[in-house]
């Protein structure tokens, strides 16, 4: 049930990211990104689907040896990616040896898979396959590989939480979820492992460790795939209620500044302005605009917020310039806060003279 979940966060967050990056040239990083999504929506398949594969593909117990392929094929691409987020130039050589050493690790598998005697019988799971000496070479270094890249995975997103400002609540909730699950699944891999090897020496208490290794294996993965979900859609859903929020704020100001200064108007024949995101900033630039050209007659002692709201519902021809009047900005945030206040004096003024008329 839960490599269904993990397959169908996969397919949403290949969906998105196809959305928000479609048409434009191919990156590195996103198409790292991509792949290893794509590779674990179809490892995860094979995983669930594992008898029907084999039956459909007539070849018996083949559908483990594909999920591995693909996820290995998706280790390698996170590889990648990972090294991509740590590097502004990302080297060449090194993502070529990421995807050369996942190659070797694909061939080496795939010959344990061939030597191991599997292939005159049928079996549901390949978990029901007797235990051989091949599988030490072939399900050993899957585990090995798989645990060593999902190593630098969690102290990639370790690395990438401490360059994220406290700000993104929702890129630090995805990098937190992704570097404690990575390190969770590097737990389930130690425990295949342990498991493989109890067996050789013929153990029996060894074989109960799959079990608990497959569970804590699919937690782990709905853990991965959840935290980057998180990753991608939360900060996008943060910044489209704050444009919404914003220009919900500045309506009122905004109307009043056009309607005073309409040569700051912005032209609306691109369909990208009905964005929230795109809208909102049009609004702060054309407010900005009518700012620096409606004047402000000079009174002592007043609130620089209530002077120029003064001067938006009683235009002055003379006087300093409304921009010059208020606080200067150091940064977007600052430049948004004064903008939101003078909206909130606009609106507060406004419904004082209308009360008092």
């Amino acid at each position: 049930m839960l490599w269904i979940v993990v397959a169908g966060l996969c397919t949403t967050a290949v969906g998105y990211r196809v959305f928000t990056l479609g048409g434009r040239r191919p990156e590195v990083w996103w198409v790292a990104f991509t792949v290893t999504l794509i590779g674990i929506v179809a490892g995860s398949g094979f995983l669930t689907a594992e008898q029907d594969v084999n039956r459909v593909l007539g070849v018996p117990n083949v559908a483990y040896l594909l999920s591995n392929f693909s996820f290995v094929i998706a280790a390698a691409s996170v590889q990648v990616y990972v090294h991509t987020l740590r590097r502004a130039r990302p080297s060449a050589r090194l993502m070529v040896l990421h995807v050369s050493t996942a190659a070797v690790v694909a061939v080496i598998i795939a010959a344990g898979w061939l030597a191991a005697p599997i292939h005159h019988q049928w079996y549901p799971t390949f978990r029901d396959v007797p235990f051989t000496p091949e599988a030490v070479a072939y399900q050993g270094l899957f585990h090995l590989y798989l645990g060593a890249v999902l190593v630098n995975v969690a102290v990639g997103a370790s690395q990438q939480i401490k360059a994220t400002p406290h700000a993104d609540p929702g890129r630090l909730f995805g990098l937190v979820a992704i570097a404690i699950s990575a390190s969770l699944d590097v737990a389930a891999h130690a425990l295949y492992l342990a498991q493989l090897f109890g067996s050789a020496r013929g153990n029996p208490p060894a074989f109960r460790l799959a079990s608990t290794a497959d569970m804590v294996t699919a937690i782990a993965m709905t853990g991965i795939v959840s935290g980057t979900v998180a990753f991608l859609l939360i900060p996008r859903l943060v910044i489209r209620l704050r444009a919404r929020h914003l220009i919900s704020e500045l309506l009122p100001l905004w109307l009043k500044v056009r309607e005073l200064q309409p040569g700051v108007a912005l032209p609306t024949r691109y369909k990208s302005f009905t964005e929230p995101t795109v809208q909102a900033e049009r609004m702060m630039i054309e407010i900005g605009d009518g700012l620096r050209l409606i004047h402000v007659p000079s009174r002592a002692h007043q609130d620089p917020y209530r002077l120029v709201a003064g001067a938006l519902l009683q235009p002055a021809p003379t006087g300093a310039l409304a921009d010059t009047l208020l606080p200067t900005p150091t940064s977007r945030h600052d430049e948004e806060t004064v903008v939101l206040s003078l909206a909130q004096a606009y609106v507060n003024l406004r419904t004082e003279m209308a009360r008092a008329s």
